[in-house]
């Protein structure tokens, strides 16, 4: 697949997506918070740190869960666009600490000093997954250079739709060592020198 093609399946998922209807959103949502909830489990205690994003564009919407985890004491961050190339991560506080940022996204008001980059888990938004944990993003490349920069166990989040048996990739394309969709988790193959999940 050449990148012209690569672009044409980027923009027929990206309208696919835009193309659902709320309630669908609401309740696939729902769904995928279920699952997430599943895949902690009783080790939820061992994520104390995780990096989320703040849903656009018809993303999974996991605000509900994040306030349960704010709850529990964990700590979340998500994204902050610093620039046309580059993003960092700052606290999230909840829905009633964020603002719009460059780009027409919402972020954390608060900045986070010093930078932040381990974490214990990291959500990863995507306009598609494979099966074996590669990702395609909205084609700016943000998550694609913020990524490597950290350590954490990456979980892509999308419907079901979104995930397909394969898409293509190329060496700058950071995947994932998991998916989590409304209805199933699949633990993908061997990503960025990291072990196969069990």
């Amino acid at each position: 697949m050449n990148q012209s093609e690569k672009e044409m399946l980027r923009k027929d998922l990206k309208r696919k997506r835009l193309d659902l209807d709320v309630s669908t959103v609401g309740q696939n949502s729902m769904l995928i918070q279920k699952n997430l909830v599943g895949f902690l489990g009783e080790n939820k205690t061992v994520y104390k740190k995780i990096m989320i994003y703040i849903s656009i564009l018809k993303e999974p919407i996991l605000e509900e869960l994040y306030e349960l985890w704010l709850k529990d004491g964990i700590n979340l961050y998500a994204p902050v666009v610093e620039s046309e190339t580059e993003m960092s991560v700052s606290p999230y506080k909840g829905k009633k600490n964020i603002r719009p940022g460059r780009l027409n996204t919402l972020e954390p008001i608060e900045k986070a000093l010093p930078a932040v980059t381990e974490f214990d888990l990291i959500l990863v938004p995507g306009i598609a997954f494979d099966n074996s944990g590669n990702r395609m993003g909205l084609g700016r490349g943000f998550y694609d250079r913020f990524l490597p920069k950290t350590r954490g166990l990456r979980l892509g989040i999308c419907f079901d739709f979104q995930l397909l048996e394969s898409i293509p990739h190329d060496s700058k394309d950071i995947g994932v060592e998991a998916i989590v969709t409304e209805s199933r988790f699949l633990s993908c193959s061997k990503q960025n020198g990291k072990p196969r999940i069990e």
